[in-house]
């Protein structure tokens, strides 16, 4: 993350739009969304991976809060960053 948030700070003189793919964590720090907005990014995609706490536990992805995932887009989108997510319906 600290590296993320230094190489955002740097590339913001560019002044070039673009999007990335991130962890579900990265949603939790408004230090790094912040610095990501200011730098450009424009789109982040999230493997959300399933709308099923139970299928995140037994492929050991307990990480990914299926109760978290309304509020983390949230606080993506408020720092003008469009979500993008992959999933499984299961």
């Amino acid at each position: 993350m600290e590296y993320a948030k230094g190489l955002f700070r740097a590339i913001a003189l560019y002044r070039k739009w673009w999007s990335s793919q991130a962890s579900f964590q990265a949603g939790r720090d408004d230090e790094f969304l912040e610095v990501a907005a200011q730098s450009g990014c424009k789109q982040l995609f999230l493997g959300l991976e399933s709308i099923s706490q139970q299928s995140m536990v037994e492929v050991n992805k307990g990480f990914n809060r299926v109760e978290e995932y309304y509020r983390i887009i949230e606080r993506i989108h408020s720092h003008g960053i469009a979500v993008q997510v992959g999933m499984s319906l299961d």
